[in-house]
């Protein structure tokens, strides 16, 4: 009966807390949140956690009530230069659907708006020998 509750359930999508009511778009100029335009040049910092996707499997303890994501975990916080900050979470359909960005996001660490170990985390490198070819053929900066 167990077995057959956790097979129904890894169909499941979990609640969603709230609506998804904004996009969010990332240019060489600007990150546009909805409506709102926040240039990079009023921007200090940007940290950005990618992780979830639209059925991402949710583990629990108890395996009746696995669950599938709706890939809403993600985050935005933008440290704008008067110490202001703006967190915003977004959806992501696809796994690692934020590559899309690679290059704006590449550009963005290279003036110095996202640190490069961020940068390494979204785009998922973590082998020494990928993180040194990187650095050397992407980044401006010797990190």
């Amino acid at each position: 009966l167990v077995f057959l509750a956790s097979i129904f359930n890894s169909f499941r999508f979990e609640m969603l807390n709230g609506t998804l009511n904004q996009s969010l778009k990332f240019t060489l100029e600007a990150i546009f949140i909805s409506e709102k335009l926040f240039h990079l040049n009023s921007i200090n910092k940007i940290e950005v956690d990618s992780f979830d996707y639209k059925g991402r499997s949710i583990n629990h303890k108890r395996a009746f009530i696995a669950k599938k994501s709706l890939g809403t975990r993600n985050k935005l916080k933008i440290v704008f230069n008067n110490k202001t900050t703006l967190e915003v979470f977004f959806q992501q359909i696809t796994k690692n659907e934020i590559f899309k960005d690679k290059f704006i996001l590449i550009e963005y660490c290279n003036l110095d708006k996202i640190h490069y170990l961020n940068l390494l985390d979204i785009l998922k490198i973590s082998d020494y020998d990928e993180i040194q070819i990187f650095k050397n053929k992407y980044l401006k900066q010797n990190y």
